[in-house]
C-alpha cells in the first residue's frame, strides 16, 4: 500500500522556505565559482548584511577571514573554494576579523554538489556562530591549566614545609650550639668567630621563612615592622629572581613609621610582585621600590581609602604595561594574562589577600608601553619602645628554675642540645625520642614533672596528640610546642597562642619562653621563676 501526499509540488516548496528561514543556523547556497546566490535570515543576521550584499563578499569583503590560529585564510584555503575544490564535503571553524576588530568566530559545513552531467556544480554552506561557545571553552580550558598549575605548586609547597622541618632543625642546633659555646668562651677573637655563626644561621633562618612564604605555609604572626628593613631583607633573594639583565633600584624614605604585619607575607607580597614585574620587562629594564610616608589625603589619593596616616610601598617597572580593562581584572582568581603553563592567576589575588589582611590597601597604575606601579598603603603603627626592639647579640647568662622538664624530641642532637641548654640554666630534665618513650615516663610518675616541651611533627603520634594524652595523666602539666613545620600551627593556636616556639630558635629565647610559661600559672600553686 502506498501513501500519497497530500501537498502539490508548490506548497512544499513553500514549507521548505519557511523551514529554511526559520532556522537558528545560517544557510547560503552557492553557485560553482563560490558566489552566493541564496541565504536564510539567520546567514543575514551571522554576516550582519542583506542578501544583496552577500553577493558582493567576494569582490569587497567587509572582513578578514582568519583560522583557528588567528592567521589570515588565503581565499583558496576558505571552506568555500576547498569544498568546491575537492568535490566532497568539507568542515571548518574560521573567524570572521572585522574592521572594528570584533571577531564572529562560525563552524562551516559545506556540501558541494554536482549536476546529473557534471556540467554545473552548487554547494551549500552551514553556518553556527560558535563565539561565545568558544570563549567558554577556552575560559574552562583556562581554568583547568590553572588549577593543575595549582596542584603543581600545593606539591611545591608540601615540599618546602618537609624541608623547612628538616632545616630548621639543624638551625636550631646551630644556633643553639653557637651561643651555648659563646657561653664557655674568654677569648674576645674566638667569641667573634662565634658570632659570625650566629650571624651565619640567622640568615639562613630568613632564608627559610622566605621559601615557606613562597609556599604559603608560614604562618599569620603580625609583628611590629620596618618596611624598610623587610624590603633590605627581600632583596637579597630578589637578585637571585630577576636575573641580570634587570636594574634593582631602592629608594626607600628615611624614619618611616611602622606597620602591623606578618613578616614572611609581607616577603611573599614583594617576592610576588617582583616577579611579575621581571616578567614584564622580557628584555630588560629597571625595577624600582620606593617607600615613603603619607598623611591620610595622600593615601586616598594613592590607596582608594584613608589609612589615617600611612606607609607607602611602591614597586614600579619599564615593562610592557596593561591597559585599563586588563589592570581593573588582575586582582581576581585565576585571571592570568602569561602564556598557557607560565601563571597560575593566584598570585596578584594573594598579594590583595595578605594587603587586606593586614588592613591596608592595594592598587595599580599602567600605561601600555611605558610600565607598571604596584602601590602597596599599610597603616602606619606606633609601637612602644620595649615592643618592637629586636635583641642583639648573646647573653652572656641563661638563668631558669628548679622545675622539672620533660624534652621530646626525635631528633638526637636537637634532643641532646635541650638537655644542655636547660640543665645549664637550671632545669631538671627527662629526655624522650618519641611519644611513646614520654608517655611510659609520665605513667611511671618518678619524678614531678611540671612542664612538657615536644616537637610537633615526629613519627607515630604527633605532639597535639601527646599532650591530650599527657594532660589526661596529669592535667595541670604546661605544654610548650616548638616546630619548624607550620602546617599545624594553626592547631596550637587554638590550643594556647602562647605555647609555641618557632624553629630554629636560641637557648635564650628558649628559657624566655619557658620562664613566661611558668610565671603565668593561672592555678597559683606552682614556684615562681625567682
Amino acid at each position: 500500500m502506498s501513501i500519497e501526499s497530500s501537498c502539490s509540488g508548490a506548497e512544499q516548496l513553500r514549507d521548505l522556505e519557511l523551514v529554511t528561514q526559520n532556522l537558528t543556523l545560517g544557510l547560503v547556497q552557492y553557485d560553482g565559482a563560490g558566489c552566493v546566490l541564496t541565504a536564510n535570515a539567520a546567514a543575514e543576521r551571522i554576516f550582519d548584511m542583506t542578501l544583496h550584499h552577500l553577493r558582493e563578499i567576494p569582490f569587497q569583503p567587509p572582513w578578514r577571514m582568519v583560522s583557528e590560529d588567528g592567521k589570515i585564510l588565503p581565499e583558496d584555503e576558505q571552506p568555500v573554494p576547498v569544498a568546491l575544490r575537492q568535490g566532497e564535503s568539507h568542515e571548518q571553524v574560521v573567524g570572521l576579523h572585522w574592521e572594528d576588530q570584533a571577531c564572529t568566530w562560525l563552524k562551516v559545513t559545506v556540501l558541494p554538489i554536482a549536476s546529473p552531467d557534471g556540467s554545473q556544480s552548487r554547494a551549500y554552506g552551514i553556518f553556527e556562530e560558535i563565539t561565545e561557545a568558544r570563549r567558554m571553552r577556552q575560559e574552562l580550558e583556562r581554568l583547568e591549566n590553572s588549577l593543575r598549575q595549582a596542584q603543581k605548586m600545593e606539591a611545591i609547597g608540601h615540599l618546602a614545609g618537609g624541608v623547612a622541618h628538616d632545616f630548621n632543625n639543624l638551625l636550631t642546633i646551630i644556633l643553639g650550639q653557637a651561643q651555648m659555646l659563646d657561653l664557655f668562651l674568654e677569648s674576645p677573637a674566638l667569641r667573634e668567630k662565634v658570632n659570625e655563626i650566629q650571624k651565619a644561621g640567622e640568615r639562613a633562618s630568613a632564608l627559610t621563612r622566605q621559601l615557606l612564604a613562597f609556599s604559603r605555609k608560614q604562618e599569620a604572626k603580625p609583628k611590629l615592622l620596618n618596611l624598610n628593613s623587610v624590603i633590605r631583607n627581600a632583596v637579597k633573594m630578589l637578585h637571585r629572581l630577576i636575573g641580570e639583565d634587570i636594574e634593582l633600584r631602592l629608594d626607600l624614605a628615611e624614619n618611616l613609621p611602622h606597620v602591623h604585619a606578618d613578616p614572611g607575607q609581607l616577603d611573599q607580597v614583594i617576592l610576588n610582585l617582583s616577579v611579575n614585574a621581571r616578567d614584564a620587562m622580557p628584555d630588560g629594564g629597571v625595577l624600582t621600590i620606593r617607600t615613603r610616608c603619607c598623611d591620610s589625603s595622600a593615601c586616598h589619593h594613592s590607596c582608594d581609602a584613608h589609612c589615617e596616616g600611612g606607609v607607602v610601598m611602591e614597586i614600579g617597572d619599564t615593562g610592557c604595561g596593561m591597559d585599563s580593562e586588563t589592570c581593573s581584572r588582575i586582582f581576581e582568581p585565576f585571571f592570568t594574562t602569561k602564556e598557557k603553563d607560565q601563571g597560575t592567576g593566584l598570585g596578584l589575588a594573594t598579594v590583595h589577600g595578605i594587603i587586606k589582611q593586614s588592613k591596608g590597601h592595594i592598587r595599580a597604575n599602567s600605561q601600555p608601553g611605558v610600565g607598571t606601579s604596584m602601590i602597596v598603603c599599610l597603616p602606619a603603627v606606633t609601637p612602644l619602645e620595649e615592643s618592637y626592639h629586636e635583641q642583639s647579640g648573646m647573653r652572656t647568662h641563661l638563668n631558669g628554675g628548679a622545675q622539672t622538664i620533660l624534652v621530646v624530641e626525635d631528633e638526637e642532637n636537637l634532643r641532646s642540645l635541650a638537655h644542655e641548654v636547660l640543665d645549664y640554666a637550671g632545669y631538671s630534665v627527662l629526655l624522650a625520642a618519641n611519644a611513646e618513650e614520654a608517655l611510659q615516663i609520665l605513667r611511671n610518675r618518678e619524678s614531678r614533672i611540671e612542664l612538657l616541651l615536644t616537637d610537633v611533627v615526629m613519627p607515630g603520634i604527633n605532639g597535639i596528640s601527646l599532650a591530650r594524652q599527657a594532660q589526661a595523666i596529669l592535667p595541670h602539666l604546661r605544654i610548650l610546642y616548638m616546630s619548624g613545620y607550620t602546617d599545624r600551627v594553626r592547631d596550637i593556636a587554638a590550643l594556647d597562642p602562647n605555647a609555641f616556639l618557632h624553629k630554629p630558635f636560641t637557648p635564650q629565647q628558649l628559657v624566655d619562653k619557658l620562664g613566661a610559661l611558668f610565671n603565668a600559672d593561672p592555678a597559683g600553686d606552682r614556684p615562681k621563676k625567682p
